[in-house]
């Protein structure tokens, strides 16, 4: 990490982006507002497994490739519902 960045004291849920019609993640919206976000100072997201039905993990990644990586905080969230044995620990991590 950047010396001395600190996570902003407003942080970004990365649960519901804008949908197209067909409930897919709205790339052209959800990467404006994400844009407009990080220009303003937040650097902390927060995403997960589950969120839209897997594809915010994702998404939030590309979205936040564009930065450098000391530029910003991502929360996951390891979806413990899915874990039925340890080697899902590794499958579900990665």
């Amino acid at each position: 990490m950047e010396k001395n960045l600190q996570p902003s004291k407003l942080g970004y849920g990365c649960m519901r982006f804008p949908e197209t019609k067909k409930g897919k993640i709205n790339l052209r919206t959800s990467s404006s507002l994400l844009l407009k976000a990080y220009r303003s100072g937040i650097n902390y997201f927060d995403t997960a497994y589950n969120y839209h039905h897997g594809q915010s993990q994702e998404f939030v990644a590309n979205f936040l490739s564009r930065f450098s990586r000391d530029s910003y905080y991502l929360a996951n969230k390891l979806p413990l519902f899915r874990l039925t044995k340890e080697e899902d620990v590794e499958k579900y991590f990665e």
